[in-house]
């Protein structure tokens, strides 16, 4: 896994130490905290980190204590977040959407969760989530068990009962915050009054539907071909074919869905502005699509389950310009796709 990024951000035999403002892209092994369950790493600290489509480790965690604010996890296909060996984890005020095993408790170790969200994820969970910030969890880490409701141990203004930190977004604008914020050369926005500056949420108003009921029946493809709305593509030799339905899906009628028989058959369109996009599709167990866009690639991280079964897999903020979809390990049947914007 070396050529994915082994270690991006490894903390071992360290205290007092903190990691803000970066933007984890495309890593295998993303964050370390301990080295080994004997390696002990105190007083760790991770706020408005943007980690995205990574495989594992946000981080993985051992022998710590750790406090995780404001942080956006998108896409993870491993293991999110893992926790072994006594370790403890505050979390609040993040957002967790489309990720693999949000949160992995292993060895003694806890996660208390506070005023989170947990959109599309699916999965290990197995945190403790307290609605109030002043809920103490038991744990056995062996710093300080109790360490986000001290103030002599912890950044904690135990009058108004909060983390005593300089930005602590509201939630539901953590993902705009972040992604707006976080990465390389935006480090500026800390000379800024950015509470003022962010960003509502994106709301998708409007719907466009690109279905094949227009299109022949049996009709065989085998080679790159223009259509009204969007391109065809039989890049791998293998038939796209065009076969009869009868199915209702998002309030539309399908008539006739594309059986893309190799997974390098594709089908390609343009996002006139930043959109959602929702794909719906079956196929044998275990096969997955790919959206690629802007020079990025995102694997749903659903999986079909049987070629009767249509399951649906939803991008979001996907940049205005050219947008590829094609299956991955094997041929798909692709009934429909909806894109929000």
């Amino acid at each position: 896994d070396k050529h994915e990024g082994d270690g991006a951000t490894d903390f071992k035999g360290l205290a007092f130490v903190t990691s803000s403002y970066n933007h984890h892209y495309h890593n295998h092994k993303t964050g370390l905290v301990g080295g080994s369950d004997d390696d002990s790493t105190a007083n760790i600290t991770f706020h408005h980190n943007f980690y995205e489509s990574n495989s594992s480790r946000l981080p993985l965690g051992r022998q710590a204590n750790m406090h995780m604010y404001n942080n956006y996890y998108y896409g993870s296909t491993g293991t999110n977040m893992s926790l072994r060996s006594n370790a403890y984890a505050f979390i609040e005020n993040s957002v967790f959407e489309n990720v693999n095993n949000p949160v992995e408790i292993k060895s003694n170790s806890v996660a208390k969760v506070y005023n989170s969200t947990f959109t599309n994820c699916k999965g290990l969970e197995n945190y403790t989530t307290v609605s109030s910030r002043m809920d103490n969890v038991e744990n056995s880490n062996i710093f300080a068990n109790s360490f986000d409701l001290s103030n002599t141990e912890f950044y904690f203004d135990s009058e108004n009962q909060k983390s005593n930190v300089s930005i602590l977004v509201e939630t539901n604008n953590v993902k705009e915050f972040v992604k707006k914020y976080s990465g390389a050369g935006k480090l500026y926005c800390l000379n800024l009054n950015i509470e003022e500056e962010i960003e509502e949420p994106t709301s998708y108003d409007n719907k466009k539907y690109i279905n094949f009921n227009d299109l022949t029946l049996n009709t065989e493809y085998l080679e790159t071909i223009n259509l009204a709305n969007y391109t065809l593509g039989a890049s791998d030799s293998k038939k796209i074919v065009v076969k009869s339905a009868s199915q209702t899906i998002d309030s539309q009628s399908i008539t006739k869905y594309l059986n893309l028989a190799g997974g390098a058959n594709y089908i390609e369109f343009t996002l006139t502005s930043k959109s959602k996009i929702t794909v719906y599709y079956s196929a044998n167990t275990g096969r997955n699509v790919v959206l690629s866009y802007s020079n990025q690639s995102i694997t749903s991280l659903e999986t079909t389950t049987g070629q009767s079964d249509i399951i649906s897999s939803s991008f979001e903020d996907i940049a205005a310009g050219n947008v590829k979809i094609n299956p991955q390990g094997g041929g798909i049947n692709l009934y429909l796709i909806v894109i929000e914007y």
